[in-house]
């Protein structure tokens, strides 16, 4: 890093050093940079605080003493540089945009939202500075952090636009918000209104209110556009830009309340309609279920002994084999025991095919402490499922026998909604299950909570009302429609194949039915509804964009629906990498049978071109991990040593994987007995990967090697 007199100055006015605050300090500022550049910041530092000295009113002095301390993340120090610099240079966008990151590491996104645009209200010479500039970046990324989606995309989309002219890799900052499951898809797009005619008198006024959002003001352009609206108050094109914008500077009540005004214009597309209403949702952080918490029992009792006798002796409790020290709190000793209390006693025996009402389902997870200096003997019991406390207070005090000094709080920071809590129980199984075991058992759950208990369930979303009642309200039945959309496009993956149609025509609510591909552009149809393009009837081109536009949002029914359909293309062979559509193909796969059918295409798809069959091995033998199948897994090894062991990446792929599910040991050797505890982990979650089915601590590891056959060890083997 250099300075001379032709260098812009320091202090962000654009100028050069020879006309700036700077130039009678050139000799200082070299002495700095030499600093920076010997990584020498602190030492850097101490020389500006020097200088300013005898110099206080340098701006340039003040504005790189705030740059270092921001970059050593000195934030107390580096915001009192930058409120001195705005006093030196009000005028001047540098201080404003030093002053939003430091809005960003008090984690004040409303702060650093309006300190950035008061930032680029000051460029000059249309030139944004570039601490602005990567505080769109950050800010971006913080508003994520809140849920506030909208207003993440705005300003990470502006980053983007202008830093990837210099920078390759500044999408990447977009592309993981697209690519996020916790973004809502409307919330990755635009609503696009009806283009305005060529003739509307605002038009010209419009473009000039749009124009200034390549510099990164989005404020001005808000004011701008509010005065079009208020001039010209039943134009889509208005209200939905200024909706969208205000979005981006996460104004969320003024945008929702535009978008809802944008519902009732006249002769818009419905489905436009309800798209807009499920944006003003999102906006407001509005839920499709209203959240709901786990609640703490606090109760005392006098006789450890006894009182873990009746747990233990009790049909409806199993013990946990969690490792207590692991879930000790700070200074604190670990409990006792764990144990999972469940709504009805187990059955010896379960019917094949399993029948859901047979499951038991956990209630809670009762913690017993021992009694110390300062308590007494005590049981905390989190209550996860939907029950009446006091009817399970009064079943917990009969197993376990008198208690004392109860109390009820609730577990404010394990939130999770009503949805999530009636379409996932944690049903107790009492060990593995088949992934289409799982599966069937999750869609009979899916169909009963759609179909009928969220359709009762009161909702803040509707005012207080339920789906039922509010359908029924022509104020409310709008808003239905599109919490249906999103639960379709935001749940979808975890819906197992749920067709949202049904719920529509319960409510009577108009259906979404297939979109032919000859009547839209597919580049612009929104992401919501690109699932409903029938695969087959797309060519070539349509289908490339459509596996492109979905791949980025990661809007994985429809990307699974067009990969499948790209995969068995002869077509496309030369234009795509079908080995990684295959792999995402196999990854999504709603069940083992599925994903194994989807590797035989993909085997079959190589062998035809004389590659590697190596990557689908590799993912066939996680399948059989998954399934617990030791033989299978020691053929594919074995295929796999033989075949292709010599093949660039292969060999230390294979010992990574095995390495991590605990097969082999640190020497490389097969470890029949190594059970360790990342092998258990990995082995708990292949089974749990196919849904809410639970068995308390996953399999047991006891590190057997099974009765005859292989001698592999898999997780869950005993």
């Amino acid at each position: 890093m250099s300075i001379d007199k032709f260098s812009q100055c320091p202090c962000g006015s654009g100028k050069k050093v020879k006309f700036c605050c700077s130039k009678d300090l050139l000799h200082e500022f070299e002495s700095i940079f030499r600093m920076i550049d010997g990584d020498q910041r602190l030492a850097a530092i101490q020389y500006a605080n020097r200088t300013l000295e005898s110099h206080p009113n340098v701006p340039s002095l003040v504005a790189v003493k705030a740059e270092l301390h921001l970059q050593l993340k000195q934030w107390p120090e580096a915001l009192a540089a930058a409120e001195r610099l705005k006093q030196l240079s009000p005028d001047s966008s540098r201080p404003y945009a030093l002053l939003a990151i430091g809005a960003v590491s008090e984690n004040e996104p409303a702060k650093a939202v309006s300190l950035l645009q008061d930032a680029v209200d000051r460029m000059t010479d249309n030139i944004i500075d570039s601490y602005a500039l990567n505080a769109f970046a950050m800010i971006g990324v913080l508003l994520q952090s809140h849920g506030d989606f909208v207003a993440a995309r705005g300003h990470l989309s502006y980053f983007v636009t202008i830093a990837s002219r210099s920078d390759e890799n500044a999408s990447q900052a977009l592309v993981r918000l697209d690519s996020s499951p916790e973004v809502p898809l409307i919330a990755k797009d635009s609503i696009l209104p009806p283009p305005p005619a060529e003739n509307a008198p605002w038009l010209q006024a419009y473009r000039d209110a749009i124009q200034v959002l390549g510099q990164g003001r989005m404020r001005a352009s808000v004011q701008g556009l509010r005065k079009l609206v208020e001039q010209y108050p039943k134009e889509p094109a208005l209200i939905a830009n200024l909706a969208t914008e205000l979005g981006w500077l996460n104004e969320t009540e003024q945008s929702a309340e535009l978008w809802r005004r944008f519902t009732l214009l006249p002769d818009l597309d419905h489905e436009l309609v309800v798209e807009a209403e499920a944006l003003a949702q999102v906006t407001l952080h509005q839920p499709t279920s209203d959240l709901v918490f786990p609640t703490r029992i606090t109760c005392s009792f006098d006789n450890l002994d006894a009182v873990m006798e009746r747990l233990l002796s009790s049909p409806r409790v199993i013990k946990s084999n969690v490792d207590l020290s692991q879930i000790a709190e700070e200074d604190q000793p670990p409990p006792k025991a764990v144990f999972y209390l469940l709504n009805r006693e187990p059955k010896e025996e379960l019917a094949k095919p399993l029948v859901r009402g047979d499951l038991p389902i956990v209630l809670g997870d009762v913690l017993v402490y021992g009694r110390q200096t300062d308590r007494p003997a005590r049981l905390e019991v989190d209550v996860t499922a939907e029950v009446d406390l006091e009817q399970f207070i009064s079943e917990l005090t009969e197993i376990v026998g008198e208690l004392s000094d109860v109390t009820r709080e609730p577990i404010e920071d394990e939130p999770t909604t009503w949805l999530s809590r009636n379409l996932y129980p944690r049903w107790y199984v009492g060990g593995p299950l088949e992934q289409s075991e799982s599966k069937q058992l999750l869609q009979e759950q899916c169909r009963e909570v759609l179909l009928d208990k969220w359709l009762r369930q009161p909702c803040s979303t509707l005012n207080g009302k339920s789906p039922n009642e509010a359908a029924a309200d022509f104020n409310l039945r709008l808003r239905v429609e599109a919490m249906i959309l999103r639960l379709e496009t935001e749940e979808a993956s975890a819906m197992q194949g749920f067709d949202f149609n049904e719920v529509r025509r319960k409510l009577d609510l108009p259906t979404r039915g297939p979109i032919d591909p000859a009547s839209v552009d597919v580049r612009r149809l929104p992401f919501v509804r690109l699932e409903r393009l029938p695969a087959d009837k797309l060519d070539d081109e349509q289908l490339l964009v459509a596996l492109r536009r979905t791949q980025l949002v990661m809007a994985v029914p429809a990307l699974m629906n067009f990969a499948r359909e790209a995969v068995g293309r002869p077509s496309l062979d030369a234009r795509i990498n079908k080995f990684e559509l295959f792999r995402l193909l196999v990854e999504t796969a709603p069940d083992s049978d599925s994903a194994m059918h989807i590797l035989a295409q993909g085997k079959a798809f190589a062998s035809a071109r004389n590659e590697s069959l190596a990557p689908f091995l590799l993912m066939e033998m996680q399948i059989h991990i998954a399934r617990r199948d030791p033989e299978s897994v020691q053929r594919v090894m074995s295929q796999l040593q033989s075949k292709h062991l010599n093949e660039p990446g292969v060999a230390e792929a294979l010992y990574q994987f095995l390495y991590m599910i605990g097969a082999v040991g640190p020497d490389g050797q097969l470890a029949p007995e190594l059970a360790n505890d990342q092998a258990e982990a990995t082995g708990a979650a292949a089974v749990g990967s196919s849904g809410g089915l639970w068995t308390p601590d996953g399999p047991a590891s006891s590190g057997g090697s099974g009765e005859g056959g292989s001698k592999l060890w898999l997780p869950g083997m005993d």
